[in-house]
């Protein structure tokens, strides 16, 4: 007994030549991954207009939700949360750091060097032609379930670049919002302090909220001059694998940037953008595995190439970070004066750490995660003992000083417990920490309980420089 729409789709399929296989699955494939690539935030200046596998996960928005097991420390502001941003647990996660070997310094500039050049070669030489031979192959070959499986795609790589961009402006966002609540704040305590002032004229300064302010800038190439007044908070991030990150940044962004969503400007027109693309999506599976053979072999190659490369960050600023950095000390040691600094290098030279560490320097890598917030990666080689603190301000950015703190002496033969607790100790005089900080660390259980790895670690305190 049938059914009384059996015949009718059945004479439809038959029309239409319908026979769906079990190849559309294979869009549903690689869904972790894509979820990191994306979820980081970081654009690819050539690869970002070439289709993913797992476009669901654009559609469903499991790109910018929060991944559980990280903690985050704001060590100067005495906080300590689980809740760290989307993108900042994913870009974390995806740069594999390890502890005591990675530091991160962020800044926020008025705007990023211009991207143009990078977006129309992307553009002109990757995006069009991989995917426009694809839809010139379907139209030739009168393919029109390839047409609609190549016309799916092009919609899921639309979709994933506004939603991405969305979320960069989110950022910013945010940025601006910090920035206007300390300039508000600023404003009311100046108002407070003009008129218990016995004066005749008042004090008025208003904010506009929708008004650019000036934002504090980092000197940097082609982005604005310096604020030195821009005082850096300590911060340490334990990621999902226990592995502790130390980053510096500006006071008054450490929440709006590292800990909070990015705010969507427009929710509704990026909710429908969620809505399109679950229907390229559904339209992707389905025509994919009717699509005739050549379609399939083309489609199936393509997904798979682009998202490998999505996935190996190749052509983003985090591709390979740390393995093939920039040098940003060319010293050959003596005496410098650092333009952050007063007087001369008196500590060992550059040469010296360098042989008491296999010949090795530290190296430096810029990453842009926005058109304003940028990463300073700070590089330490294998098995490096230099201790050089992070920052406070940005007169003792790396390439502002050339102070360096002597290298500290572990045992010659270490247990893999050993080579952890030196990690630490390393870990936290490259934070620099004092007695308070110390404190809180010890309250929040960082501190190893180990009497041993607390002597040493304050005998090596009291070795830095003044």
């Amino acid at each position: 007994m049938y059914y009384p729409w059996y015949e009718p789709l059945t004479a439809w399929a038959t029309n239409l030549n319908v026979e769906i296989d079990a190849l559309g699955l294979v869009t549903m494939l690689g869904a972790k991954e894509v979820d990191l690539a994306i979820g980081r935030l970081v654009s690819s200046s050539y690869f970002d207009f070439l289709p993913l596998l797992g476009a669901f996960v654009i559609a469903d928005n499991s790109f910018a939700e929060r991944r559980t097991g990280f903690t985050l420390y704001n060590i100067t502001n005495s906080l300590i949360t689980t809740d760290v941003a989307p993108w900042l647990s994913r870009w974390v996660k995806a740069q594999r750091f390890e502890t005591a070997r990675m530091e991160i310094i962020w800044d926020v500039f008025d705007n990023r060097p211009s991207q143009w050049v990078d977006f129309i070669l992307g553009l002109l030489l990757v995006g069009i032609p991989l995917n426009g031979m694809l839809i010139a192959m379907t139209v030739l070959s009168k393919d029109w379930w390839g047409f609609a499986n190549a016309l799916s795609m092009v919609f899921s790589i639309l979709v994933r670049i506004v939603l991405a961009s969305a979320c960069r402006k989110g950022i910013d966002a945010n940025i601006k919002k910090a920035f206007n609540s300390k300039a508000e704040a600023e404003a009311k305590k100046e108002r407070s302090a003009a008129t218990s002032r016995p004066t005749s004229s008042k004090v008025s300064s208003t904010i506009n909220r929708d008004s650019d302010l000036q934002i504090p800038l980092l000197e940097g190439s082609r982005v604005g001059q310096a604020d030195q007044s821009i005082k850096y908070a300590k911060v340490l991030i334990v990621t999902d694998d226990s592995c502790l990150v130390s980053m510096a940044i500006n006071k008054d962004l450490a929440r709006n940037v590292l800990a909070i969503d990015p705010e969507i400007q427009n929710p509704g027109f990026y909710n429908f953008l969620r809505w399109v693309g679950w229907a390229a999506f559904a339209v992707h599976v389905i025509s994919l595995s009717m699509a005739a053979l050549h379609t399939q072999i083309y489609t199936v190659v393509l997904l798979i190439g682009s998202t490998i490369l999505a996935a190996s960050h190749i052509g983003c600023d985090d591709y390979k970070i740390g393995e093939s950095p920039i040098d940003f000390e060319e010293r050959s040691g003596g005496s410098h004066t650092g333009s952050g600094t007063e007087g001369s290098h008196t500590g060992p030279s550059d040469a010296e750490a360098g042989a008491a560490d296999g010949g090795s320097r530290l190296y430096s890598r810029e990453c842009w995660i926005t058109s304003r917030l940028r990463a300073t990666v700070i590089k330490h080689p294998p098995g490096s003992t230099r201790v050089q603190a992070l920052p406070k301000t940005v007169e003792e950015r790396p390439e502002n000083t050339t102070q360096r703190w002597p290298s500290f002496r572990g045992p010659a033969s270490k247990s893999s417990n050993q080579r952890k607790l030196e990690s630490r100790n390393i870990l936290y005089l490259r934070l620099g920490l004092d007695d308070r900080e110390d404190k809180l660390l010890a309250e929040w259980g960082l501190i190893p309980r180990d009497k041993k790895w607390q002597e040493g670690y304050l005998a090596q305190k009291q070795m830095r420089p003044a």
